[in-house]
């Protein structure tokens, strides 16, 4: 698979989990930004986007931590639904007898870093050299 399809379907992947909810209380969404520590993720995904870019060690080796970062974060979040701040009024306010459920904006998320983590192993094409 070339480098700039696994880079391209890894975006899409991406925004899409940022659009998709991550939560669910009954019929009622919740979006990433409703959970705590949601920035960890959406900086760790623009970082490791952008180190795709980089063609150097350095930059395969920060892309890899980017990777691990939002793919545990991702992770976290998934296994935790009831994390994200009640869509019925805060932690204050009563909450009806639903429990919270996993969406696919998470599994979106860990389906972006798997195909990033692969665009980052994937080596650059060049030319052939003409003889």
């Amino acid at each position: 698979m070339p480098k700039w399809i696994a880079f391209s379907v890894g975006i899409c992947c991406t925004a899409l989990a940022l659009l998709l909810p991550w939560a669910r209380y009954g019929d009622t969404d919740v979006s990433l930004y409703r959970f705590p520590a949601w920035y960890v993720y959406v900086a760790a995904a623009l970082a490791m986007h952008g180190c795709v870019l980089l063609d150097s060690t350095a930059g395969r080796v920060a892309g890899a931590v980017a990777s691990c970062t939002a793919a545990a974060t991702a992770v976290l979040l998934l296994v935790n639904p009831g994390w994200a701040t009640s869509p019925f009024g805060g932690t204050d306010s009563p909450v009806p007898a639903v429990a919270a459920g996993s969406s696919f904006g998470a599994l979106l998320a860990l389906a972006g870093v798997l195909i990033n983590a692969a665009a980052l192993a994937l080596p650059r094409r060049t030319a052939p050299v003409p003889t």
